[in-house]
């Protein structure tokens, strides 16, 4: 799924206004398919000393949840997901909001925007919603192939903190590199590293993922949004329809 467009676009650039501490990308609900489950996916420029942090609420029986925080976000900060909790209908993952026995047809976004000077700010660039519609019979298509070239990379000879992030990692760094980027893996590793304590959860944090590849790789021009169960990202300034697409285990199709 390609990122819900809101407020009539997908992507926006968000300076931080004097004196804001908070930009609500929807103020109006954001209508959509009925779903059960939802993840939210943000580009961000954050010099040192800024970050930011997306949040999201549903709709459920007519009723807005609370907000849920899907972490604040900087490749400088040590970065945590939401840590697992249930709120009701509410299952909140590091990654994603998930719905008990209920479904949803309404979201709204909100993003923080944090910084410690004034004079230093973040700016969000792209800012998505996907999520896992219910009752849809899937429509037929034709499969295609691709293939993508992986750099020879041996997971378990890095360092032991990086390695169950490695596989994403190596997939991020072999396609934003094709499309003009020069990122190490261990640099993708580094950023897209989600520092909570183990919590039974899968350590590969999507969010924080697609977040270091709308990062790092910006000067490519290349942005990245969660799509459900893996990443989406397009390349070339070009973000109408030419999306590549990679999943969690770590690997990449068109």
């Amino acid at each position: 799924m390609k990122p819900k467009r809101l407020c009539g676009a997908s992507w926006i650039t968000l300076p931080l206004p004097t004196g804001a501490l908070c930009w609500t990308l929807s103020p109006a609900a954001v209508p959509l398919p009925t779903f059960d489950a939802l993840r939210v996916s943000w580009n961000a420029g954050t010099p040192p000393g800024t970050a930011v942090e997306a949040q999201a609420r549903v709709m459920v029986d007519g009723n807005w949840t609370s907000w849920s925080s899907f972490g604040r976000w900087s490749p400088y900060l040590e970065r945590e997901g939401a840590a697992p909790v249930t709120k009701g209908a509410v299952n909140l993952l590091p990654d994603s909001l998930v719905l008990d026995s209920k479904t949803a047809t309404q979201a709204q976004l909100r993003i923080y925007l944090y910084a410690k000077d004034e004079h230093t700010t973040p700016s969000v660039s792209l800012v998505g919603v996907s999520v896992r519609a219910v009752d849809v019979i899937p429509a037929g298509g034709r499969p295609i192939n691709a293939r993508l070239h992986l750099m020879p990379y041996a997971v378990a000879r890095r360092a032991p903190a990086l390695q169950p992030v490695m596989d994403l990692a190596i997939c991020l760094a072999s396609l934003t590199n094709r499309w003009g980027a020069d990122i190490l893996p261990e640099e993708f590793a580094q950023a897209l590293r989600d520092w909570r304590k183990p919590d039974g959860c899968d350590c590969r944090n999507l969010g924080f993922a697609a977040a270091a590849a709308g990062s790092a790789a910006a000067a490519a021009g290349i942005f990245a949004a969660v799509a459900a169960g893996g990443l989406l990202l397009t390349g070339g300034g070009d973000r109408g329809g030419h999306w590549r697409y990679c999943s969690r285990a770590g690997y990449f199709r068109c």
